[in-house]
């Protein structure tokens, strides 16, 4: 129709299949010429009924059904072969409360899996399938997968609910993940600072709002390592076959990198840039805003490429400064950046008029120069510093070959010269991590910048000698004793700059004592009669220590310039006299 004026309409006799979306309810009156109508009333806009929503027939269809947000948790599934009426023995279970549901996880490189399994009244009645584990892959985790089964579990049981009509029931679950179990049970809602709070959310909303009775169980994992399957009981035996299943999705699925959403039933979702998080944390927040900054700037600071950041196990070096003293890290931190107070920093700060080394003299010295300085008592406690590290990696039973090479490496940095060769015949992982390392730089090595091939090189020793160590724990051993020599030079570079007679103290002193033997040729001249005194024995005043000759000088400049200073005012005394006179 066409609207005439008012609440008069013109029929155009246009018909239309659909109602366009903002079509109103209306009561019309229709003109004696059938022409025209007259709107009297109308209402909100028309909203066509929805459809009924259609049973389920069978699981695959009521998994379909999912919210998308929760698909994932069931990426393949299957009932037993006594399951032909789509898990009617497992719904039979849940409303008898004899239901039992297992799950476990698997995690390696930043990729996780997990499968789960649902038994009715026997080992034959089960419903069991897999998933892939969504987020970010720098927040995956073993405790991840493990909470993903249950997820799995759920999605499960929901689907069996919704195909069986099952309003009320009970259902045991039960994995070997302690923590894990404890987050989605406790009474207390988990913090947003919680790891993985995103999927603990969801599970617990999901478990408040199913019909059925959950209970929790933990089972001890991998009881097959030490007691034979014949004396597990089911549930141990469950848990092993859900991680072997785990396990086999794993390598199935380790190309495949799996969504980031958020899920159905998640509490609070948190975004930073467009990627949703697991969690929200003030330190958290602080990495990813800053992490992108400083990781620029240490390229930057230590040559570094890309690639070279990539190959540095920095997991190592987090764990070796978490393990040493606040002070210390407060000191390394410092120095790493080159920002500790050697000559060069103290300089720019105006701390002092120079930047010379308090051993050997040189100028501009660096915390480079700091490890490298030619000096003889530098060099001594270089060779101290080194047999120190020596016997820490004999300590750590360090491969021997490891041992040659860090030590041939150091050395040659140090001295500034060519590195002596290498026999890495029968060794070809100990030299991709050697020319790795020498790409990265032996002073970042120092630093504790190394390459994340020498903790493979040292696991695959320890296991051929068969010692129960990882590659990790040693890497970490190892970078704090690297950091003990850096510690090691700049404490006794302190000792010698404070307590010894350096060059430039050496120099400062010359310098004292001819100003001294100045004002010993000018005498008393500008002095007042009562500071004389000062003035008595020059043999005495040049023997005092430089700290005392400093203040004696100090004095000497301050009485002379107060007798300066009362002479000029008696003088602007005897002209305001003059001025005034009548």
């Amino acid at each position: 129709m066409r609207r005439n004026c008012g609440k008069t309409f013109h029929k155009q006799y246009q018909r239309t299949a659909h109602l366009p979306a903002e079509a109103q309810l209306a009561t019309v009156a229709v003109a004696r010429t059938a022409t025209q109508v007259r709107l009297s009333g109308y209402d909100r806009p028309f909203v066509a009924p929805a459809a009924a929503a259609t049973h389920p027939a069978n699981l695959e269809a009521a998994r379909s059904l999912l919210p998308p947000g929760d698909q994932w948790a069931i990426h393949s599934w299957q009932t037993s072969s006594n399951n032909t009426e789509e898990g009617r023995e497992v719904a039979a279970a849940i409303i008898h409360g004899t239901a039992k549901a297992v799950s476990d996880g698997s995690f390696k490189d930043q990729h996780g899996t997990a499968a789960f399994i649902l038994q009715g009244a026997t080992k034959n009645d089960t419903v069991q399938g897999v998933n892939t584990v969504p987020g970010d892959p720098t927040e995956q985790s073993a405790y991840r997968s493990e909470l993903a089964g249950v997820s799995g579990i759920l999605a499960a049981l929901h689907c069996i609910c919704t195909v069986h009509d099952i309003t009320e029931g009970k259902v045991t679950i039960g994995f070997d993940g302690e923590q894990a179990l404890k987050s989605v049970s406790k009474d207390e809602e988990p913090s947003p600072s919680d790891p993985d709070e995103d999927l603990i959310s969801d599970i617990r909303r999901k478990v408040e709002k199913s019909p059925l009775t959950v209970a929790w169980k933990w089972i001890r994992g991998h009881q097959d390592d030490k007691v034979p399957e014949a004396g597990l009981d089911e549930w141990a035996l469950l848990n092993i076959r859900m991680d072997t299943n785990a396990k086999r999705h794993w390598r199935a699925t380790s190309t495949y990198t799996p969504p980031n959403h958020r899920f159905s039933d998640e509490k609070i979702t948190f975004y930073f840039e467009g990627r949703k998080l697991s969690r929200m944390s003030p330190k958290l927040l602080y990495n990813l805003v800053y992490e992108p900054r400083i990781q620029a700037w240490s390229k930057k600071r230590h040559e570094l490429s890309e690639s070279n950041w990539r190959q540095i196990h920095w997991k190592a070096s987090g764990q070796a400064l978490r393990g040493v003293p606040m002070g210390t890290q407060r000191w390394f931190t410092k120095h790493a950046t080159r920002h500790c107070a050697v000559g060069r920093m103290e300089l720019r700060r105006k701390h002092q008029d120079h930047s010379d080394c308090p051993r050997c003299g040189e100028t501009n010295e660096t915390t480079i120069h700091l490890l490298r300085c030619r000096d003889e008592r530098a060099l001594e406690q270089w060779d101290l510093s080194m047999e120190q590290l020596k016997k820490g990696m004999n300590a750590t039973e360090t491969s021997p070959k490891i041992f040659t090479a860090v030590v041939n490496r150091l050395t040659a940095w140090h001295n500034n010269v060519q590195p002596a060769p290498i026999d890495f015949v029968g060794h070809p992982n100990l030299r991709a991590a050697i020319l790795e390392q020498d790409d990265i730089g032996w002073h970042p090595f120092l630093l504790g910048m190394i390459s994340q091939k020498f903790a493979a090189v040292q696991a695959t020793y320890y296991l051929r000698t068969g010692k129960k160590k990882t590659g990790l724990r040693w890497l970490v051993a190892l970078i704090k004793k690297l950091w003990d020599i850096s510690w090691d030079m700049w404490q006794q570079r302190n000792d010698i700059n404070h307590n010894t007679m350096t060059p430039r103290k050496i120099q400062e002193l010359a310098g004292l004592h001819l100003e001294v033997n100045a004002q010993f040729e000018r005498g008393t001249a500008g002095l007042p009669l009562s500071e004389h005194h000062w003035l008595q024995d020059q043999e005495l005043i040049l023997s005092l220590p430089m700290d005392r000759l400093k203040l004696w000088m100090q004095s000497i400049t301050l009485q002379t310039d107060r007798a300066r200073r009362a002479a000029l005012l008696r003088e602007q005394q005897l002209f305001r006299n003059w001025l005034i006179q009548p």
